[in-house]
């Protein structure tokens, strides 16, 4: 994720080159970095042990030379693109000081500990400077000139939010091709459980694109907190969510002939669909469009419920359809809470001149209770 997340910046912040050399060297760099990668993903397998020596030096090689081609590129960054050296320069440390993190594997090679070590410090290291990268500057909402003539206006807003979007889908899409792995089906009981996790991922999918804010009320242009950085991160347990519910899916799959799941089987998907949907929650929240209300205490009710299959005896079949119940019930609640009580009034906005939604007293919802109106005691028109 951390790789994916650096690539991606890196080709959405800096476009193709003029000059035939120059777009050679920032192509054939480029493609290092995917060679690492691809010699990454060469080590992950369901038979191979990523903690013996053998995986684990050829997984921190990849590592290794996917930041050393992205140091490289931005070094080239530095020398060609002189609006970028103070941008390239903090990358340019963040890399070397990840490289430098990697000989911690100097100490033992043979013991594989140091080389997870390693690899997750540099990760850190990189993911912050990432993250810090989105912060939105306080001159930003200091002038009254039009949002996209301003100098501190994010003109790549939208290429960085389909990105995310496609990697979403993505992993949602590699939740559902865990399943054609499974052993080939043997009853009729492992063909529903796949249709059920099929909606229960294409419900996941409607979550997080239902989440979507227009642009001027993104989380990408949110000063305060949770904001832009923390839209960003919180994307990585997002995506880690998704994956274990697709390796929960695989193992009800693969076990759905027995008659009754153990916890240890099911606590895989049960756990991972709850921390999805809190997820959900969390990242409609960055944004400057969504606020909460006194009906939102009805999202608790999904999240309480959903550990409950755990101490109940069920079936393959049976825990499959109980997170899909318990996702279906809180995208409804979505459908139903956010366009009538959780969309903030234009009043509320800190971009009332730049949101796309538009806020009308005589057609709002009279059940309408801000948790904060209470304390303000602001009525419908903003007064």
């Amino acid at each position: 994720w951390c790789l994916w997340l650096e690539l991606t910046l890196t080709l959405i912040r800096f476009h193709d080159f003029e000059g035939k050399w120059y777009g050679l060297i920032d192509d054939a760099l480029i493609f290092i970095v995917l060679a690492g990668v691809i010699e990454i993903s060469f080590q992950i397998d369901i038979n191979a042990n990523l903690f013996s020596s053998k995986y684990a030096n050829r997984f921190l090689i990849g590592f290794g030379m996917s930041v050393v081609a992205l140091l490289l590129l931005h070094i080239f960054y530095w020398w060609k693109l002189g609006a970028s050296k103070r941008y390239s320069t903090r990358r340019i440390w963040s890399y070397g000081l990840a490289l430098a993190v990697l000989c911690v594997t100097m100490v033992d090679p043979t013991n594989p500990m140091y080389v997870v070590l390693s690899v997750c410090l540099s990760s850190m290291i990189m993911l912050y400077v990432s993250c810090v990268s989105f912060r939105v500057h306080p001159l930003s909402h200091s002038s009254n000139e039009h949002v996209h003539n301003h100098a501190y206006h994010i003109f790549c807003l939208e290429s960085i939010v389909e990105r995310f979007g496609i990697f979403s889908m993505i992993v949602i899409g590699e939740s559902i091709l865990a399943l054609l792995i499974s052993p080939d089906p043997q009853s009729f009981i492992r063909y529903i459980c796949v249709y059920f996790a099929f909606g229960l991922l294409f419900t996941f999918q409607l979550m997080y694109f239902g989440s979507h804010a227009e642009e001027g009320c993104h989380a990408l242009h949110k000063l305060g907190f949770p904001g832009s950085v923390f839209w960003i991160f919180i994307h990585l347990p997002l995506s880690t969510g998704l994956l274990f519910v697709g390796i929960g899916l695989h193992l009800l799959v693969t076990f759905a002939d027995l008659e009754f799941v153990p916890p240890q089987i099911s606590i895989v998907l049960v756990v991972s669909t709850m921390c999805t949907i809190v997820n959900y929650h969390i990242l409609r929240r960055c944004h400057d469009k969504f606020q909460l209300s006194i009906p939102s205490l009805l999202r608790v009710l999904p999240i309480l419920i959903c550990p409950v299959c755990l101490f109940v005896t069920l079936d393959s079949f049976g825990v499959i359809l109980w997170c899909f119940i318990i996702t279906v019930c809180s995208w409804f609640f979505d459908v139903i809470l956010i366009k009538e009580y959780e969309t903030k009034p234009i009043w509320m906005s800190h971009h009332q001149n730049h949101c796309e939604f538009q806020f009308h007293p005589e057609e709002y919802n009279p059940l309408y209770l801000p948790y904060d109106s209470f304390l303000f005691c602001r009525n419908y028109d903003g007064e």
